[in-house]
């Protein structure tokens, strides 16, 4: 019997190993961008950057958390047996990225922060500004030659509009609808930030490897807002009539 790959071979080798660290990479870049542009909104202050660090603060805390742990577990899986053995130290960061989706309010209740306070303050300013911006961005995006990294945001964004409407027309009528939504809501707007910190990364630097992370972003990770949307649509009927 003929085998594709010799018998011992690095485990780099193995798509699914790559898979695992492209998905670590992929958001962490962009994370960091994001938290680095937070923290500048901090510094530079007025109406315009305050309206967009208060949509980005929760999604920050609550997506940013949760994507910690998971890039953890699977650094810790990239280990396999050896990522639980306590000599190696990968399963003290698992441990210890856990707690920060508790700290500062559990990650749930930032998801609500988000769809209850943030997103109808002020008459929904800040969201009606963040689309407005962001659309105008990705339109003059396409004249720089990646297209194949704006197409699926310029969807994304879509999704995540049509999100926004879904809640604003079903939220009031039946608070448990846009409670049920929250969660989903939020890591659909934390994937559309980390894809549009993607395109700026791109429009800055030609390096072939990191346009390669952001179109891995936009054809494995980012199409999930496709499946946020749909389980949002649902509503909070059956969650809510379980017998639990």
């Amino acid at each position: 019997q003929t085998c594709a790959l010799p018998i011992s071979v690095p485990i780099i080798t193995h798509p699914d190993i790559r898979r695992m660290l492209m998905d670590v990479r992929s958001i962490n870049e962009a994370a960091r961008l994001l938290v680095l542009e937070a923290a500048t909104l901090v510094d530079k202050g007025g109406e315009e950057a305050e309206d967009r660090l208060s949509l980005m603060t929760p999604v920050l805390k609550g997506v940013v958390t949760d994507y910690g742990v998971e890039n953890a577990i699977k650094m810790q899986q990239v280990w396999g047996g050896h990522g639980y053995v306590r000599d190696n130290g990968m399963e003290q960061i698992v441990r210890d990225a856990r707690i920060a989706m508790i700290y500062e309010g559990a990650n749930g209740i930032q998801a609500l922060d988000l769809v209850g306070r943030k997103l109808p303050k002020n008459m929904g300013r800040a969201v009606m500004r963040f689309f407005k911006d962001t659309e105008t961005f990705l339109t003059s995006s396409y004249e720089h030659d990646i297209n194949h990294i704006v197409q699926p945001m310029t969807q994304a964004v879509s999704e995540l509009k049509q999100a926004t409407e879904w809640l604003a027309a079903n939220g009031m009528k039946n608070p448990n609808d846009a409670g049920g939504a929250s969660y989903d809501y939020m890591k659909m707007f934390g994937l559309v930030l980390l894809g549009l910190a993607h395109v700026r990364i791109c429009l800055a630097t030609d390096d072939k490897d990191r346009h390669n992370t952001a179109e891995y972003f936009m054809n494995r990770i980012l199409p999930e807002t496709s499946m946020l949307l749909k389980r949002m649509r649902f509503g909070s009927d059956t969650m809510m009539k379980a017998d639990l």
